[in-house]
């Protein structure tokens, strides 16, 4: 039993309390909710950071793969040169060789040739030489 005196203060206190107890469990609720949305934002930003991870290095990746090209690119173009100027030069050097060839070619014929006269020379001196050998 409480007394009239006493009833509307207590009314005032019980309704003080109620509204003070909605307005804690509203901002409970209100704190869950941020911690629910936060929870959310972490989520969307790590997925985020991830992605972008994932693109950079994927962009960096395309860029390394891009310079290798062309590195590979040069070198080949670098090696045809090379082949080229060696097959150039591999063909004055053939070239070379064929005239060096033709060259000693006709040295040895000159020779023989010489040979040849030096051999009949010999013998028309041999010859000569026995027949004055004979008229002796």
């Amino acid at each position: 039993y409480v007394s009239d005196k006493v009833k509307p203060e207590l009314e005032e206190q019980v309704e003080f309390l109620t509204e003070f107890w909605r307005m804690c469990l509203e901002r409970v609720e209100n704190e869950q909710k941020l911690k629910k949305k936060d929870q959310q934002v972490e989520e969307i930003t790590r997925k985020l950071k991830s992605e972008l991870t994932s693109k950079h290095y994927q962009e960096k990746r395309e860029r390394i793969e891009e310079q290798d090209l062309k590195f590979l690119r040069q070198m080949k173009d670098k090696m045809l040169g090379e082949l080229y100027e060696q097959s150039e030069h591999k063909e004055k050097k053939d070239e070379e060789k064929i005239e060096m060839e033709k060259e000693l070619e006709q040295r040895i014929k000159n020779q023989e040739q010489k040979l040849t006269s030096a051999q009949e020379e010999e013998k028309e001196l041999l010859a000569k030489h026995e027949q004055e050998r004979r008229e002796l």
